[in-house]
């Protein structure tokens, strides 16, 4: 975990704080929250920046390049073996 510097008008803060002691979490509950709500909502989609043509013997491989493309993670990319960045 890092720590970050929030740059925000102060009522904005004032009001996540309210929030916060609302909710009986801390401040950075709430922005870790927030956080993963927002991406949540407004991960974008990679698609993948290729196509081959060629008979690969598996007669179901053109059928599973949705379930390819939803297996792509946005943060780590295409390959399950590429390590994330830290």
């Amino acid at each position: 975990m890092r720590r970050t510097t929030v740059v925000a008008e102060d009522t904005l803060l004032l009001e996540a704080q309210q929030c916060a002691r609302r909710e009986g979490i801390s401040l950075s509950a709430l922005f870790e929250a927030a956080l993963r709500e927002y991406l949540a909502t407004h991960a974008r989609r990679s698609d993948i920046s290729f196509a081959g043509v060629g008979r690969s013997g598996d007669p179901h491989a053109a059928n599973d390049v949705d379930r390819v493309r939803e297996a792509v993670d946005p943060a780590t990319g295409w390959s399950p073996r590429r390590r994330p960045v830290s």
